[in-house]
């Protein structure tokens, strides 16, 4: 029997998978598996590695932002779906020119609250 977060996961992956198959990708996944690496895509010969996140957010209802850059040598792109709507969003921005324009403030725990200022 698979917990609650588990059967998050397998949504949000599966909703993720269709939202990349209807854009005209073919998918390899690995459904329950664990790694930093949910989906890889194929479209037009070129390759793309997905890690499908649910859009979080604190108990004060900021949203939790990722980064993902565990995979040395491999751009892994964040997807977020929103479990409840169906949404389903790429994250695809060059982080390195992002944080030269942006940064994400801190409340007084030093916590990232979500809000996005300019720099």
């Amino acid at each position: 029997m698979l917990n609650d977060k588990a059967v998050k996961g397998l949504k949000a992956e599966l909703l993720a998978k269709h939202y990349l198959i209807k854009k005209g990708y073919i998918i390899f996944s690995a459904e329950g598996g664990i790694g930093p690496i949910d989906l890889v895509g194929i479209l037009d010969g070129k390759t793309r590695y997905f890690d499908v996140k649910t859009n979080a957010k604190r108990k004060d209802g900021t949203k939790i932002c990722r980064t993902n850059n565990k995979v040395p040598g491999i751009r892994v792109e964040i997807i977020y779906v929103d479990i409840d709507t169906g949404e389903v969003k790429e994250h695809t921005f060059d982080k390195g020119e992002w944080h030269k324009k942006y940064k994400i403030a801190r409340n007084e725990k030093g916590h990232y609250t979500g809000e996005i200022l300019k720099r």
